[in-house]
């Protein structure tokens, strides 16, 4: 199978392209073109001008000769006819007339006339003629009046005409001969060119073919390449270079390479060592990181600890005080129990002594019922804090029928205040997979919070309306609970701690400090979300907004 290889100079497969012969025959042969046809046209204007010139001068020349013989005979009409026929001697003129004038009539009148046998006669032209000298081209003529002056009188008038048809022979001969010229210098010049692109192509194939095989035979050179013109000399000398630079690059191509495989080698060998340290390093670091898992538990022990005895250092300050009070009252109780014995034994015990017993016995009971009812309540609300995660499973359900359920569950359980709006913005059929009862403890716990904490009371005594705003939103990965209000807000001292237990600004009126606490575990533990709050203060004196909004972003369960 032979292929055969495509020459530099021909055109691309995909669009045809001029080779650099075809461009630099079609530049010189337009440069030669050029220039010829300027020449050619300047010369035929320049000889069509001179001719022209020439013809109008010898021309006005005969007119005034002619002009000057009139004025000076006797204006006879034999005279006349004498001097039309002496215009005859000069070929170049085809009419001349001689017109005489009448001052009385202020006219000219036809006297005499001549004509060029070859040419046929000329109407008078009297009613044209003016008492000065004109010169006019016409289309195949030349035209000159000539006024005759004798004795500084007006005499008459000459008009003479000579023809163009000699300038126009010149003009187009002149013209077929430069056109004839003009082919022949072409068609010198395209042969020329032709061949001299052909050897030149024929030369750079030949230099082509040495370059190819020098490349490729490293004994070769170029120093015997002759045959290309002088002026390639200094591409023959690059291209010798290239070829010198070229067989250095490749013989340290080999080097580099031999070179290459060695430090591959020697590098397979430092990467096996590298690597049996590495593994060395890794077991230490794992032994470390073992150890280092063992402190973190440790520590994480530690601290569940810490906060497990925080708690209960919390739960027994609580539990103390109404525990101490029960106590007291009940020991109260024992002491008057103890005096009532001693005196029945006594027999001395009046009416009124058993009454006020009775009602201090009275007293003492309902003291220590408090107490005890309100640790009981406390113990309640730790129960609860682990109570959601043995009993409440996720499952999918609507948003807003969960957040209008305990909004309802709210307005059943306490007594809402009359100045207080409980608002809901929650788009319908929302469905998600939440945990619904802690979802529904978790909205329950801060309505109950903004009820009884956020209440705005004026300088009169009178509860400003308290709007409490419920909003869900749904995330790809996440639910948005936002619950906000338009109250007091939270005291810088207590914003910072307002999560903590038993942190509350209403512990007077018997509130425990563990509502926000609850709510805090719930989200970050059982539902392993993030909890913000950010309140602003109230002012009776600005009208800046302010209250407390508590976000909650709770991660979604996945789908079973």
């Amino acid at each position: 199978m032979s292929s055969q290889q495509s020459s530099p100079f021909e055109g691309s497969k995909t669009g045809y392209r001029w080779s650099l012969a075809q461009r630099l025959n079609v530049i010189v042969s337009g440069i030669v073109a050029l220039a010829l046809l300027i020449f050619i046209g300047m010369t035929t204007l320049w000889i069509s001008d001179s001719e022209r010139t020439q013809l109008a001068n010898n021309t006005t020349a005969a007119s005034m000769r002619l002009a000057q013989q009139v004025a000076q005979s006797d204006l006879s009409f034999e005279q006349f006819q004498r001097l039309t026929q002496d215009v005859a001697a000069q070929e170049f003129i085809q009419h001349a007339h001689i017109y005489a004038y009448i001052p009385a009539e202020d006219r000219f009148v036809y006297r005499a006339s001549y004509h060029h046998p070859s040419a046929s006669p000329l109407p008078s032209q009297e009613d044209y003629l003016i008492d000065e000298p004109v010169r006019s081209f016409g289309r195949d003529y030349f035209e000159v009046t000539t006024p005759v002056v004798g004795n500084r009188e007006l005499l008459g008038v000459v008009l003479m005409r000579a023809s163009l048809s000699h300038i126009q022979f010149q003009f187009q001969r002149h013209l077929w001969l430069s056109l004839g010229v003009f082919l022949v210098v072409m068609v010198s010049v395209s042969l020329g060119l032709r061949f001299f692109i052909r050897g030149m192509e024929s030369n750079i194939h030949k230099f082509t073919r040495a370059v190819a095989s020098a490349s490729q035979n490293n004994d070769e050179s170029l120093q015997n390449v002759y045959y290309l013109p002088t002026e390639f000399s200094e591409l023959r000398y690059q291209i010798r270079r290239l070829l010198e630079k070229y067989r250095h690059e490749q013989r340290y191509s080999e080097h580099a390479s031999n070179q290459s495989r060695t430090m591959r080698e020697r590098m397979e060998q430092e990467i096996g060592e590298r690597t049996q340290a590495l593994l060395d390093v890794n077991r230490k670091l794992t032994k470390a990181l073992e150890e280092l898992h063992q402190y973190q538990r440790k520590r994480l022990t530690e601290d569940k600890l810490a906060s497990l005895g925080e708690l209960v250092a919390g739960i027994a300050h609580e539990l103390n005080t109404p525990l101490g009070t029960a106590i007291t009252a009940t020991s109260l109780l024992r002491e008057q129990r103890d005096g009532l014995a001693e005196q029945v034994e006594q027999q001395n015990l009046t009416t009124e002594e058993m009454r006020q017993f009775l009602t201090r016995t009275e007293e003492s009971i309902d003291v220590a019922n408090r107490n005890l009812a309100r640790c009981a309540d406390l113990v309640q609300h730790f129960q609860q804090l682990a109570m959601f995660n043995r009993n409440d499973t996720p499952r999918e359900v609507d948003l807003a029928v969960c957040a209008q359920r305990t909004i309802e569950r709210v307005q059943e359980a306490l007594t809402i205040p009359d100045h207080v709006t409980i608002d809901l913005d929650c788009r319908p059929s929302q469905q998600a997979i939440v945990r619904p009862l802690v979802l529904e403890q978790i909205l329950l716990e801060l309505i109950e919070n903004s009820i009884r904490h956020a209440t705005i009371i004026d300088d009169d005594g009178q509860e400003l309306p308290l709007h409490i705003g419920i909003q869900l939103a749904l995330d790809p990965n996440y639910l948005t609970v936002r619950v906000s209000d338009n109250g007091k807000g939270i005291d810088p001292e207590l914003s910072a701690r307002v999560f903590d237990p038993f942190v509350t600004s209403a512990r007077s009126k018997g509130d425990k400090g563990l509502g926000l606490f609850q709510i805090f575990n719930w989200v970050t533990h059982l539902l392993h979300g993030e909890v913000e709050c950010d309140t602003q203060l109230w002012f009776a004196d600005t009208e800046e907004s302010h209250g407390t909004t508590i976000t909650l972003f709770i991660p979604l369960e996945p789908t079973p």
